[in-house]
């Protein structure tokens, strides 16, 4: 697993991650999931965008309900021992 604070996600492809970070571009190609988190406010659009992707996605923490950390962590476990 590598974590990435303060990134933004470019593009996503069948197996490439594309991010740029303080104006650098990196890509990522050994991924096979993408944990995307983005601040304290639910925002439909991201579900909107997953769906019109047909990708498989878990919407959990903030971006399903908003809530504590410990909701979300609880959540995120909960949905990873389903997947």
């Amino acid at each position: 697993m590598k974590l990435i604070c303060g990134a933004k996600v470019e593009r996503v492809d069948a197996d490439c991650i594309y991010y740029t970070k303080n104006g650098e571009e990196f890509r990522i190609g050994d991924a096979d999931t993408l944990v995307f988190a983005a601040g304290y406010q639910k925002d439909p659009s991201v579900e909107e965008l997953l769906k019109s992707c047909g990708v498989v996605y878990h919407m959990i923490g903030d971006a399903h309900v908003i809530g504590t950390i410990k909701s979300a962590v609880s959540e995120g476990y909960e949905t990873a021992k389903h997947i």
